[in-house]
């Protein structure tokens, strides 16, 4: 028949959540394949794209197979943009032939004969077209909602051969078996008749339709039929006879057929569908999903179905016998494209519901007023704009659904229907509600508004709306006050995602509240709501908790985080019915010390100001099982206490959960964990953990999984291998040098031991089982030789580092210090890991381009495996296919074309996706020519985030396709219609309204990615991806923050996953971090990190080589320091080893008075900062002075210092002094020795983007008009400096009180002190101009981290691949010599603090080492020692900060450089 299409919309299927959902014994088997990071091969430069004129029509295509356009219909298409091709198929699914529009059309392969049905993403068959040229126009339209907006690319498309998988076109309705079993089974077979032998067996036709089966009496349907009641009956498998099946009727005297197949297929079809219809209870028969264009005439032989199914095909016009059903009480009929409502129903007075969902209804005509038994009536999802009266005939009528329709205002005829007991006007254009209206419903009960555009309730003071229980008003556009006290008898209210600013209501009967994500500040509750269990006001502007709600005696879960909460009340911690509270993202410094509730499971504390948690909190909590304090301020846990029972025995806590990363823990916090027998799972990372003692580690023996990450540990105790059940280690970004030993552990899975200092890796005869993931990349120290390799080997993913490789010179040299990246997935607590990355860092042709990407499957492992294999080749097609076109039309393409690509798995199977490319683009400027900038084009779908640090903020670069997020988005799928579940997901499925993949829920659910392109600019930092599951647990800013805290992007990468861990998340994460160091080509601007001047200033001249690489290097390559200095240099750091071939490994350094050659410097300007060396050429501060009496550096190897050395140490070194350096007089020409941090000098426009850091010896030598400062440099700071932005330069305030501590410690006192302080203060102001510590804006986790770093950088510094280093390290200090002519150098005196010895070990340590670990458990203890050491050298700055407080004593040249 033929029906002209309204829309090119499919329509979705009912088909739910399991429908998503592929075979989970293949997924398994999926998961636990390797899982790397993919580097995409570049691709030939002769790699073009094939187009569908490679092969010919007639080269031997089979059924099903799709054959390619011939070169002659292929150039005839492409000859104007407004001809059309269309594929078609045969009704069985083989290939017809293309259908070509457009004038003086060629004779085409295959011509329709009328009627043209269409199919989207491979389901059942959605609508009926009238003919080829009404196909083409619903093929253009896909491909446009698609987002292919040129008309070329729209022509190309859809003469594709794989776009059958997204939309195919047939010439007749395609049946699939599985379709045709469900709707009807019929053949001629032998039966028999009776249970005795009497009945011989004969050939009858035999159909089983509905809930009967149907035996004929002769051949076919002519003569008279027998009907088999099979509800309630029996089939049975007759075992004397082959393939033979006996039905039986319900009852005592139920007839019996007995039925022989001729095949074992066709017998177990007619068993299968069968045991279905003898199963059921009630005369059901679901016939959705089957293409249906009219009811099936077997269907009338079942006179007991009372509730048929139909939901999901095509019945326009065949309904008409549908009241032949005279028994029907319920009938679906949704998903249909009826258009209008069929009068037909209006003649079955035993219908009691109807369900007419998504049929683009207009109207309810007047005839409804026939359905009187009707009790409900489902008019979801239609074009309603209001009601008929005759409506009001409905008195039966208890539940009435109109959402997602086109109602401006209230229907009035609803108050005419008494019965009303739930009104459901979700998703409608409602402005206000008139509660005058559901005072005339008095059965009443539940009210659904959300997603509504109500800004006012319309109240009346003597209304009585005590029958409505539960009203949701949710995600509407309410403000300012909400009064509801006039709803006296509420039970549930959810007022979420508005403007309000105070709520009133009784809560007599109050059992739930939820008001999260509006901007309350005041919360009465009229009277005591004593079955209060639930409250959720989360994401609000609460200063404190609303006392009303604490008096209720059966609450149970509250969540007020993200609020203004400076305290939590003593009634609400101490509630005998809580068992779950969460405050975290509040402001709270202090917490009640009094017992807490006896009942309480879990608690979550997190991001607040919590110096200490309180004695009580695990003393009368001993059901706390869960407890989260991330990002607080604390240093130590609060003791167990114990209670004592008759036999003696100790009753210990529960906690089985304790979540602690980044806080500011010490050692002593082993003592509080060691009472936690329980424990399971334990983060600590990113503390100040320098030591795990080894005997509290050995009574945690329920451990499960273990983060030790981001901390100063030296090893992992040996007392590990007790922890029997241990499953997950994590313990990266350390300074571990020695493997723990975890290959004992039976049950272990995931040991990460990345970015440690791992020298060795000792392997046993067996691996562990059950051992899943190793991995020990950013260990440059491990070598790992090929018997190792080879039993590793056998662990499904091993991650380590490649063999170190001779750098590539030319442009791989240059790109290398462009970007840099760094990779880190976690499978989480789920069983499979469902996200995948992309990082390519040489991509493309030569490698000159990057490419990086993040997939999340949510549920599914396929699509993004699929997407991170194919989105590379496909993008680097785009590009070579269409060269010239712009960067975001390739980054769309690569999606959509993607999304074609995941064939049959992303019909039902979708994935969120994020896509960077950074590449190179050359501009014309009138000035240079032909200059090349940086460009970051990036593009996403779904929840997957992208966000660019540029000058210390957050760019967010990705869209949120999420209706709460995405104003658009919910806009369109308004227009739409679609469903939005209870819990804000399209149609029952997802969140998220763009994704690759999923097309079966085409229009609602679109691939078309967000595209926008960025230049990259010198302030730009860094650029970090992540999966949806970061976004959710870290905001953009702290995430950007906690980035930049650790120069390695891998580390960095780790970091953020760990934290996100530590936050509470259970999902799958996988987050890519990298490092962008954009060159400079603009023309009136120097390239480079280096402010010298081109040209010399001065009366001396200018080395002629000096100038000639100044300005002209994007990599930020640090010169060599010789004899002759040059003026190349141009590094971002200082560091205590020289670059260079010229340097010998020789120690030692002389200083020379020899003159070197003048350089011109620049005068170095900032904001309030001016620096101009007087009478001499000006510098920057990492350049040697240019004066005749300058001193510089010398090699020397009787003199110079390494960075493994005691730099220029000799006998008056061995002196014993203690305590810190007093302030005493030293004469000019006294050589000091300091710790401190040099910062490089750069460009205002590249502060941001170099924060580069490192200690370094610099000579400061005074003359008569100024001083210098020279600096060597070392070849392993230039390769720090290309890629990291070390964490010495973001200090907060506790770096500068460090500063403070130990400023005494530079005091000179000369005539000229006052400008000897002046220097080095200035010195202090470039560090604070180049890296911007004051202006830092950092969020409360990321202060945490911030100080966390700060006291990391005060014992030691951090490397670049996120290991700490023992403070003993001697490359850190600082010579400042004030030398004159009438004070000659002196022998240095010491500076150092001298420690007390450490303190005894613990008894229990030394008992439990075995004998054949004494070896390695000295070394353990000669570390701890060190560490102790350590402590007692902070303990000494602690106390003469002190010191300095009491006397309140003003030290000169106060500087914030870090020390």
């Amino acid at each position: 028949m033929d029906i002209e299409g309204r829309s090119a919309a499919a329509s979705v299927t009912g088909r739910g959540a399991d429908s998503c959902v592929a075979d989970d014994r293949t997924r398994e088997a999926a998961s636990t394949t390797a899982h790397r990071t993919l580097p995409i091969a570049p691709r030939r430069p002769d790699a073009r794209r094939r187009g569908p004129c490679k092969v010919s029509a007639d080269d031997g295509r089979r059924p099903g197979r799709v054959a390619r356009l011939p070169a002659r219909l292929w150039a005839w298409l492409r000859a104007e943009p407004t001809r059309a091709c269309l594929h078609l198929f045969r009704p069985n699914g083989s290939y017809l032939g293309p259908w070509l529009c457009g004038a003086e059309a060629p004779e085409a392969v295959a011509r329709p004969p009328g009627a043209v049905y269409v199919r989207f993403a491979g389901l059942a068959v959605t609508r009926t077209l009238r003919d080829a040229d009404t196909a083409l126009e619903v093929q253009r339209g896909f491909l446009e909602q698609l987002g292919y907006r040129d008309p070329r690319r729209v022509q190309e498309e859809g003469a594709a051969v794989d776009l059958g998988c997204l939309i195919r076109f047939y010439t007749g309705k395609p049946q699939p078996e599985e379709q045709q079993d469900r709707v009807c089974l019929s053949g001629s077979f032998p039966i028999r008749k009776g249970r005795t032998q009497l009945h011989k067996w004969s050939e009858r036709f035999v159909s089983l339709c509905g809930t009967c089966l149907i035996v004929a009496s002769t051949d076919g349907f002519q003569g008279k039929t027998q009907c088999l009641p099979l509800i309630g009956g029996k089939v049975e498998q007759v075992r004397k006879r082959q393939h033979c099946l006996q039905f039986t009727a319900a009852g005592s005297q139920g007839q019996t057929y007995y039925v022989s197949y001729n095949s074992f297929a066709e017998y177990l079809r007619w068993l299968r569908q069968a045991s279905k219809v003898v199963s059921q209870r009630i005369g059901s028969v679901d016939l959705s999903c089957c293409a249906l264009e009219e009811l099936p005439e077997h269907l009338f032989y079942s006179s007991d179905i009372t509730h048929l199914n139909l939901r999901h095909n095509m019945l326009v016009n065949g309904l008409n016998q549908v009241h032949r059903f005279t028994q029907l009480q319920s009938l679906n009929l949704a998903h249909n494209h009826l258009g209008s409502f069929p009068l037909t129903f209006c003649n079955l007075p035993s219908l009691t519901e109807l369900n007419l969902s998504c049929n683009d209804i207009e109207e309810v005509p007047p005839e409804v007023c026939h359905l009187i038994s009707v009790q409900s009536l489902i008019l979801d999802g239609n074009h309603l704009t209001c009601l008929p009266k005759q409506l009001s005939s409905l008195q039966a009528l208890s539940y009435i659904g109109l959402a997602f329709n086109s109602l401006r205002s209230f229907p009035a005829i609803c108050t005419c229907l008494p019965a009303i007991t739930r009104l459901c006007l979700t998703g409608n254009l409602l402005s206000a509600l008139p509660l005058v209206c559901l005072a005339k419903l008095p059965l009443l009960k539940h009210v659904e508004l959300r997603m509504n555009h109500l800004s006012s309730l319309e109240a009346c003071s003597s209304i009585n709306l005590a029958h409505v229980t539960q009203l949701d008003l949710r995600e509407g556009q309410l403000s300012g006050d909400l009064d509801l006290q006039c709803m006296v008898g509420l039970e549930t209210l959810r007022c979420d995602r508005n403007r309000l600013t105070s709520l009133s209501l009784v809560g007599q009967t109050l059992r739930t509240l939820q008001a999260s994500g509006n901007q309350l500040t005041v919360i009465t509750i009229s009277s005591c709501p004593t079955q209060l269990s639930y409250v959720d006001i989360s994401r609000n502007k609460l200063e404190s908790f609303p006392c009303s709600i604490c008096e209720s005696p059966v609450l149970e879960i509250v969540d007020v985080s993200r609020n203004e909460l400076a305290e939590l009340p003593s009634r609400l911690v101490k509630g005998e019915a809580l068992r779950r509270l969460y405050a975290g993202h509040n402001r709270l410094r202090r917490l009640e010390d009094s017992p807490w509730g006896f009942v309480l499971e879990s608690l979550d504390l997190q991001h607040n100001h919590l110096l200490d948690l309180p004695a009580g909190l695990l003393h009368g909590t001993l059901s706390l099982r869960t407890l989260n304090v991330c990002a607080n301020l604390l240093e130590t846990l609060p003791v167990a206490i114990y209670s004592g029972q008759a036999e003696g025995a100790a009753e210990y806590p529960a906690l089985q959960e304790l979540l602690v990363t980044g806080n500011r823990l010490n050692d002593k916090c082993a003592m509080s964990l060691a009472a936690l027998p329980h424990l399971r799972q334990l983060h600590l990372a990113y503390n100040h953990l320098a030591t795990f003692p080894a005997s509290k580690l050995a009574k945690l023996t329920d451990l499960e999984e273990l983060n030790l990450s981001g901390n100063r540990l030296h090893s992992i105790p040996t007392t590990i291998h007790g922890c029997k059940h241990l499953h997950t280690l994590s313990a990266h970004s350390n300074a571990i040098d020695v493997f723990p030993e975890i290959f004992h552990l039976p049950e272990i899975k995931f040991v990460d031991l990345s970015c440690n200092a791992l020298m060795e890796l000792p392997l046993p005869e067996n691996l562990p089982p059950k051992l899943q993931e190793l991995d020990l990349t950013g260990n440059p120290r491990l070598a790992l030789d090929h018997s190792a390799l080879d039993k590793l080997s056998h662990i499904p993913c091993l991650k380590i580092d490649p063999r170190d490789q001779q750098p590539s010179g030319g442009e791989a040299h240059i790109l290398e210090s462009v970007w840099t990246c760094g990779v880190a997935e976690s499978q989480g607590q789920r069983k499979k890991l469902c996200v995948s990355s992309l990082a390519c860092p040489e991509f493309g042709e030569g490698g000159r381009s990057a490419l990086f990407g993040v997939f999340d499957g949510e549920r599914n492992v396929e699509v993004p495996r699929l997407m991170q294999c194919t989105m590379g080749d496909v993008l680097w097609e785009e590009i070579q296919r269409s060269p010239t076109t712009a960067p975001e039309e390739h980054i769309c393409h690569t999606f959509l074309d993607t999304h074609k690509k995941l064939g049959t798995v992303g019909q039902k199977l979708g994935a969120s996706a994020v896509l960077c490319h950074i590449h190179w683009e050359v501009y014309e400027s009138s000035l240079a020519g032909m200059i090349p900038r940086l460009t970051l084009t990036m593009g996403n779908v779904g929840g997957c985030v992208a966000w660019l640090c540029r000058a210390g903020r957050v760019v967010r670069l990705n869209r949120h396709f999420v209706l709460n997020d995405c104003l658009e988005e919910r806009t369109r799928l308004e227009q739409l219609n679609t469903i939005i579940t209870e819990d804000n997901k399209v149609c029952g499925v997802t969140t998220h309204t763009r994704l690759s993949g999923c097309s079966f829920l085409y229009p609602s659910v679109l691939p078309r990615p967000h595209v926008t392109s960025v230049r990259l600019m010198p302030e730009d930092e860094l650029l970090v991806l992540g999966s949806c599951a970061l976004a959710q647990y870290l905001s953009p800013s702290e995430a950007v923050q906690a980035a930049r805290l650790v120069g390695d992007p891998l580390a960095a990468a780790k970091r953020l996953v760990t934290l996100a861990q530590g936050y509470g998340c259970h999902e799958n994460l996988a987050v890519i971090v990298v490092r962008i160091n954009p060159p400079r080509f603009d023309e009136d601007d120097a390239v480079g990190c280096c402010t010298c001047e081109a040209n010399a200033v001065g009366s001396g001249g200018a080395d002629p080589g000096a100038t000639a690489g100044a300005g002209s290097s994007s990599s930020g390559a640090l010169s060599e320091l010789s004899s002759e200095i040059s003026s190349e240099v141009a590094g971002s750091e200082v560091g205590s080893e020289v670059a260079g071939s010229e340097v010998s490994s020789e120690v030692g350094s002389t200083v020379s008075d020899e003159q070197p050659p003048l350089i011109g410097i620049p005068e170095v300007t900032g904001p309030g900062l001016t620096i101009a060396l007087p009478e001499r050429a000006r510098c920057c501060c990492l350049h040697p002075s240019a004066s005749a009496r300058s001193f510089h550096r010398q090699m020397s190897a009787a003199t110079f210092s390494s960075a493994h050395s005691d730099p220029g140490r000799d006998s008056s070194d061995e002196e014993d002094m203690s305590g810190p350096l007093s302030s005493q007089t030293y004469p000019a020409g006294q050589l000091l020795e300091v710790e401190v941090d040099v910062h490089a000098h750069i460009q205002p426009e590249l502060q941001a983007s170099t924060a580069s850091t490192s200690s370094a010896v610099v000579t400061a030598v005074e003359k008569d008009n100024g001083i210098v400062f020279v600096a060597p440099l070392c070849q392993e700071m230039q390769q720090v400096t290309k890629y990291d932005s070390v964490v010495a330069s973001n200090w907060g305030e506790s770096g500068a009180r460090t500063v403070r501590k130990l400023q005494t410690c530079l005091e000179v006192p000369r005539s000229d002190h006052a400008e000897t302080t002046s220097i080095l203060q200035r010195i202090h102001n470039h560090a604070n101009l180049t890296h911007g510590i004051d202006s830092m804006a950092m969020s409360n986790g990321g202060a945490a981290a911030g100080q966390e770093t700060a006291v990391a950088n005060a014992l030691g510094w951090l490397g670049r691949n996120g290991s700490v280093v023992n403070a003993d390290h001697n490359g850190s200090l600082l010579e400042v010599t004030v030398a004159s002519d009438a004070a000659p150098v002196r022998p240095k005196r010491s500076a150092y603090f001298v420690s007390e010895p450490a303190p005894a070990l613990d008894p229990d340590d030394e008992l439990i080492v075995p004998p054949e670990l004494e070896e390695e458990v000295k070394e353990q203890m000669r570390q701890y020692q060190q560490q102790q050491r350590i402590q007692q050298y902070q303990q000494q700055k602690q106390e003469l900060e002190s010191h300095e407080k009491e006397h309140g004593k003003s030290q000169p040249g106060v500087f914030d450089t870090a020390l």
